[in-house]
């Protein structure tokens, strides 16, 4: 069974990417926001993105097993932020995964490839390493900046190949100066990107995030590093989330294309709505880069 995004889609979606990014970028350093408050945002955002795209299920599109799943893992995605003391951990967890299986039984039928089932173990699993990675290093943004530190060492470092310096240059210049708001950034974007790819919303533009979180701790460790080899495994497991379409089954993006503006469906979902341009079901995806396939 065929499963892929066009190139036009794709195309689409990185712009929505692109431009979400720059505009984040520009508030942020712009206005020089603490990089607790920066995090913060992207907590609250993506959990109240999730809990309305809920209830917007469990109320108005007659979908009540994944409204409920989508506001099981956003409280779930709160707990793991405000609760940390045992069994904390566990109960998150859990509470995550519960919500996730919820969302993909309860859209099933909404599904671009109902029998691509499959797609949803990368789409979670890699994902959810990730969010708690990132829900663990929460401490660089209440206590000593982690996240400077590696930066501060890597470019005493030096570069270990050539193009490793261009990047130097940008941590050294950029990122150090700055760090407080980069700490908050980069925390910030693995909950907010984490959460929003293990649920299936807006998934076309989570799953570019992260890539792109991937590709800059890729580069932090050094392309030719062997200290990147389980970054390089999640860039390429987001490649294959983004290239497969995965985040259009079994998941809040499959059920909510069929309501959403036209615009949101192409950039944000990376989804293909019908020539009407309005929110209309997806049935298919069009031809493009097909070459993954589940069978």
């Amino acid at each position: 069974m065929a499963v892929g995004i066009s190139a036009g889609t794709a195309w689409r979606a990185l712009a929505g990417f692109i431009a979400l990014l720059v505009l984040v970028l520009l508030i942020s350093l712009g206005f020089g926001l603490p990089g607790r408050t920066v995090f913060n945002i992207s907590v609250w955002f993506g959990v109240l993105s999730v809990a309305a795209a809920g209830l917007w299920l469990l109320l108005g599109a007659k979908r009540p097993t994944a409204g409920l799943g989508a506001l099981l893992a956003a409280a779930s995605a709160l707990l793991s932020i405000y609760w940390r003391p045992w069994p904390a951990s566990l109960i998150w967890t859990l509470g995550l995964m519960a919500g996730v299986g919820l969302i993909a039984y309860g859209t099933n039928q909404d599904s671009l490839k109902p029998g691509a089932w499959p797609l949803l173990l990368p789409r979670f699993m890699v994902v959810w390493l990730m969010f708690d990675n990132g829900q663990n290093d929460m401490v660089w943004l209440t206590g000593t900046n982690g996240f400077v530190t590696n930066a501060q060492t890597v470019v005493k470092r030096g570069p270990l190949w050539a193009p490793d310096g261009p990047y130097l240059g940008f941590l050294q210049g950029q990122v150090i100066p700055g760090g407080d708001t980069w700490a908050g950034l980069h925390q910030g974007a693995i909950f907010l990107f984490g959460l929003l790819v293990m649920v299936g919303l807006f998934g076309a533009v989570a799953q570019l995030g992260t890539m792109w979180i991937s590709a800059n701790i890729i580069m932090e460790k050094s392309l030719l590093s062997h200290g990147a080899f389980s970054d390089k495994c999640f860039f390429v497991v987001g490649a294959f989330n983004f290239i497969t379409a995965a985040n259009l089954s079994f998941s809040l993006d499959a059920a909510l294309r069929h309501h959403v503006p036209g615009w949101v469906a192409h950039y944000l979902m990376g989804a293909a709505p019908e020539a009407s341009g309005a929110a209309s079901p997806v049935r298919r995806l069009d031809a493009g880069l097909s070459g993954a396939s589940v069978t």
